[in-house]
């Protein structure tokens, strides 16, 4: 359960960066945020945004955040296999509606007898640090079909 804090903190993290460039790019186009209420209203509605995205990118096309890949965790299926697209689907949905309850839905694996979160719960997948098994190597679906798409082809012999 450690590791998984730890991925989510860096997941966060990545976040704020990607926030701060926002800011960055903002601030050079000749425009900036206040320090009035309105202001840190829209700060926070692009931070949940931010995040938003990347959770649905991340966990839906890639598989799983970049939080996860650095502490070395994986999202598996409730049967040991990698999760199918709907699960994946399940699970970003369901990680932005344990968010949504203000966190609650990140909190219940702290008194949840299996240590499962309300995403896991309903994507039917959970996290696990064990190592991928031979037949299915840690290269997601995503990097596959780009490394499938940077491979020169072999021009017609007819």
């Amino acid at each position: 359960m450690r590791a998984r804090f730890i991925a989510g903190v860096m997941d966060v993290a990545v976040v704020v960066v990607a926030l701060g460039v926002f800011l960055g790019v903002f601030h050079n186009l000749g425009d900036s945020l206040g320090t009035d209420v309105e202001s840190f209203q829209t700060l926070g509605f692009v931070f949940v945004g931010i995040l938003f995205f990347y959770w649905i990118f991340y966990l839906r096309y890639v598989g799983e955040t970049a939080g996860m890949t650095w502490m070395r965790l994986r999202i598996v299926s409730v049967d040991g296999q990698p999760p199918s697209e709907l699960q994946k689907w399940g699970r970003a949905v369901g990680t932005i509606l344990s968010c949504c309850a203000a966190g609650l839905g990140f909190l219940w694996a702290m008194a949840d007898e299996e240590k499962l979160t309300w995403h896991d719960r309903m994507s039917q997948t959970y996290v696990t640090d064990e190592p991928f098994p031979p037949s299915h190597p840690p290269v997601t679906s995503l990097v596959r079909s780009v490394q499938l798409r940077m491979q020169p082809r072999a021009a017609n012999q007819t």
